[in-house]
């Protein structure tokens, strides 16, 4: 990893190329590493320089954007999302057969109550799955 990336702001996003730059002014011309602190497990992080050229110039996040998590954290919030995708699915599919199925609306339940510390919440969705359990 090196310790600074070259900036290419004709690659930013058009809205980045019309801000004031974020942590970067007119006349910076590489990406430094950020320190951050994970929001979910408090480990101190560094937002590379590689990694915020891949986010600013090829995903085109706004350039004010920061990374909020640490590796570790970030993987268990992708597998949470997919997890909740998948549920998602299967109640479009078979609700029905589902309204009575307190094991899955429990494990959906505590898919979306882990989801909380990563900033997606859904209390709606959350207190839905709740009623339907203790119906049950």
């Amino acid at each position: 990893m090196s310790h600074s990336v070259p900036i290419d702001r004709s690659r930013w996003s058009p809205s980045s190329q019309r801000s004031a730059g974020g942590h970067y002014d007119a006349r910076a011309t590489h990406y430094e590493g950020i320190a951050y602190r994970c929001r979910v497990c408090e480990a101190s992080c560094v937002f590379s320089p590689e990694a915020q050229k891949t986010a600013y110039e090829v995903e085109e996040k706004f350039v004010d954007w920061l990374q909020a998590f640490c590796e570790a954290c970030q993987a268990k919030r992708a597998l949470l999302i997919g997890q909740h995708k998948a549920y998602q699915e299967r109640w479009a599919t078979g609700r029905a057969e589902l309204l009575k199925d307190i094991r899955f609306l429990e494990d959906w339940r505590s898919v979306l109550r882990e989801l909380r510390a990563y900033g997606k919440a859904d209390e709606s969705l959350e207190g839905m799955l709740s009623k339907l359990i203790r119906e049950s």
